[in-house]
């Protein structure tokens, strides 16, 4: 195994131990936020469950509440209309207390009216015959009084109605109804012959509503013939006869009579006319209830009762609701005209004066059947859900099937069936029946809850996922930029201990040579094997020079270690520039004639201008230059030493004052790229093997240091082929004139 992979694989563990934590963290903790959703939704349904159910409960009491209220009204409304043929009664409010308790109703349920949905109740057997209202004689039969007459009479009873019908004289009625009675006829016959000869009290009393040989009772006649008249007008008594006739028998012609009555109420007393005006309006509620009636009696035994809405609800037929032990209060809707109603069945006995139109009395089980408006119904629904909106959470909707129709409330959102059961998910489901006191659990009704909104639902848990998203990409970015760290501090750590390798290499090297030099000189010196005195002043010269480059070898060790350590210290003093690069040059000479280069002082200028600054330090920093340059440089080519004064005296604005010590060789030259690597510590061009130049790495490192210390900075100025230039920049901070 190489050493680059052994040194690679401290970092692939300390990198496993850095992610893989992380990343079982972020996939435990994801899966974590999963599961809280799908509980979330979990505990949402249960809630939804137990919430629909006390929402159910909550709107069967609203409900029955509301029922009662409705049908307490309904039924005080439709009792004062049918008295409206009394003379006392005049249709309208006949309390206060009604007054108030209509307004109070229409104020909780605007656009609605007591007076435009009250419809009357009805009666019905459970054979299907209609107590009330009253059915409708659509073909009279002539009475058996008429039917028993013999033809004799017969023909006297024609004489007679003959003179009636032909408006004779009264004479001649009379005479008519004296032959007829001498006759010998029945009892009813005889009664029919005094009723025909008195008109005018046919329109009241029982006797009014005895047969005519049509069928058609002497009242209804009257009225007619009382209303068609040429100076008809309406009477109390007039007005009365048609409610009776109208509401308690109505018969084929009772339109008729409305329409003749309605026609005097321009010439009639304002009572008459009001009396007339809500005759009608009875007549028209009272259609309204036959025709509701004749849909529930077509209702087949197997078949849907239609609610005119697309839905139905099983019902049997009223035959077989004969049986007393199945009574049972139900509902069931009825449908168009008029918008339909919600029919409320009441089991009840009757036993009843009175017979139908085929002579058959009223006895026997049957129902009392109240109808409520399907607005009414559906205002009502709307009205309990939106008492009972805190069942109702805002992701949440609900919608309500009462006798299997569905109704659509506004808030919080539409909900329709279809939508529900193709989109939206039905989170609970309830059943309730509700009614009202005399008819309990009548209306069967069901509570369905939906969730729409299910960002809304999980909302906190989604602040909550995004929160822990956030925290886990953040370790994870967090790991990953430590990784990275690691990686590049390992790979500079890998470098810097190569960089000392080489840089112990080098001082062992730079210290080996010059001492094994000195050495061998001294020995030859030592033992007489130099018996000429210049040459032995020459070796004394060399030993010499190798001390001094040994000296200046351990000073920038010990100035690096220094500035390593943070110890370095300056101590600055006024200096003559001038003098302190012609010193360093004089210094620096003996070592460039031993390399064959020449120095050089370039642009001294003035040399009158002093700086503040540490003398030694700053020649350690020029000495460095020199070194290199004269390393670098060929045999015989020159190295320059200058100095040179930028606006030494402020007198350019925008140009800072500073002196600008230089050294330029002309070397091999630096390419541009490693300008700056060449101050990093123990930094070298080129490979150790291949190097020819001495050196340790670490000469401009602490020439940069000293400068920077001193407020300037070091530039370098070099291509290759071309040489290179290094300024030291030293900004003048006081000037001796």
């Amino acid at each position: 195994m190489r050493a680059g992979t052994k040194r690679l694989i401290p970092l692939f563990w300390q990198a496993l131990f850095i992610l893989l934590p992380v990343t079982l963290l972020s996939v435990v903790s994801f899966v974590s936020l999963r599961r809280d959703t799908q509980m979330a939704e979990q505990d949402a349904r249960i809630r939804a469950a137990q919430d629909v159910q006390s929402l159910a409960r909550a709107m069967r009491a609203s409900v029955n509440d509301e029922f009662q209220r409705f049908l307490v009204l309904e039924n005080t409304w439709t009792m004062d209309l049918r008295l409206a043929g009394q003379p006392t009664v005049t249709g309208a409010f006949p309390d206060d207390k009604l007054k108030f308790n209509i307004e109070k109703w229409e104020q909780d349920y605007p656009g609605l009216t007591i007076a435009g949905l009250a419809t009357p109740r009805a009666e019905i057997l459970t054979d299907g015959r209609q107590i009330d209202p009253p059915e409708i004689l659509t073909a009279p039969t002539p009475p058996r009084w008429f039917c028993e007459m013999p033809p004799e009479q017969q023909g006297l009873w024609q004489r007679l109605r003959g003179a009636f019908d032909a408006n004779k004289s009264r004479i001649s009625i009379l005479k008519a109804s004296e032959a007829f009675a001498n006759s010998g006829p029945t009892r009813d016959a005889e009664r029919a012959a005094a009723l025909l000869s008195e008109p005018s009290a046919n329109i009241a009393g029982d006797s009014g509503s005895f047969p005519t040989e049509t069928g058609l009772s002497f009242q209804e006649i009257a009225c007619f013939q009382l209303l068609s008249a040429t100076n008809a007008r309406l009477t109390d008594a007039l007005v009365q006869s048609v409610w009776w006739r109208v509401i308690n028998h109505p018969s084929f012609i009772s339109a008729r009579l409305l329409q003749l009555a309605e026609g005097l109420t321009n010439n009639a007393e304002p009572g008459l006319s009001q009396k007339v005006f809500w005759t009608k309006e009875y007549w028209l509620d009272q259609s309204k209830v036959r025709d509701w009636l004749d849909q529930l009696r077509r209702v087949s035994d197997g078949s849907p009762l239609s609610n005119g809405r697309g839905s139905g609800v099983q019902r049997p037929r009223f035959e077989d609701l004969r049986n007393w032990n199945m009574r049972l209060p139900w509902a069931a809707w009825v449908a168009e005209p008029y918008d339909g109603a919600l029919a409320l069945f009441d089991p009840c006995e009757f036993n009843m004066a009175g017979n139908d139109p085929e002579g058959e009395p009223f006895t026997g089980f049957g129902y009392d059947v109240r109808f409520v408006p399907r607005e009414v119904v559906k205002t009502i629904f709307v009205r309990a859900l939106q008492e009972n909106k805190l069942f109702i959470p805002d992701y949440e909707t609900a919608s309500v099937t009462i006798e299997g129709e569905s109704i659509v409330p506004s808030f919080p959102q539409p909900v329709s069936v279809a939508h529900a059961e193709g989109g939206w998910q039905l989170l609970g489901s309830a059943s309730q029946k509700a009614g009202t006191v005399a008819m309990p659990d009548t209306v069967a009704f069901s509570v369905n809850l939906y969730l729409t909104n299910r960002e809304q639902l999980l909302s906190a848990e989604r602040r909550r996922f995004q929160l822990f998203a956030i925290l886990i990409l953040g370790a994870f970015f967090s790991a990953f930029i430590g990784l990275l760290a690691t990686w590049r501090a390992f790979y500079r750590q890998r470098e810097l201990n190569e960089m000392k390798t080489n840089f112990v290499s080098s001082v062992s090297h730079e210290l080996r040579a010059p001492i094994a030099s000195v050495r061998l000189m001294a020995e030859n010196l030592e033992r007489g094997k130099i018996p000429d005195v210049p040459r032995q002043n020459e070796y004394f010269r060399f030993i010499v020079q190798e001390c001094r480059r040994l000296s200046s070898l351990i000073e920038n060790v010990l100035d690096f270690s220094r500035i390593e350590q943070g110890r370095k210290q300056y101590e600055f003093e006024p200096a003559n520039v001038l003098v302190l690069v012609q010193t360093t040059v004089k210094l620096m000479e003996p070592y460039a004639s031993e390399k064959g280069v020449r120095l050089e002082i370039a642009g001294a200028g003035d040399s009158h201008v002093g700086l503040e600054m540490d003398s030694r330090a700053i020649q350690q920093a020029l000495v460095n230059l020199i070194d290199n340059a004269i390393k670098h440089s060929p045999t015989g080519e020159t190295v320059s030493v200058g100095i040179e004064w930028q606006n030494a005296y402020g007198k350019t604005a925008g140009i800072p004052p500073a002196v600008l010590l230089f050294v330029a060789d002309h070397g091999p030259g630096i390419p541009a790229e490693e300008h700056e690597k060449i101050f990093e510590r123990f930094y070298r061009r080129g490979s150790e093997l291949r190097r020819e130049t001495q050196g340790i790495g670490i000469g401009l490192s602490v020439v940069q240091h000293i400068v920077q210390a001193h407020g300037g900075r070091v530039q370098v100025r070099s291509t290759p082929g071309t040489g290179s230039r290094f300024i030291i920049e030293l900004p003048i901070k006081n000037q001796n004139e």
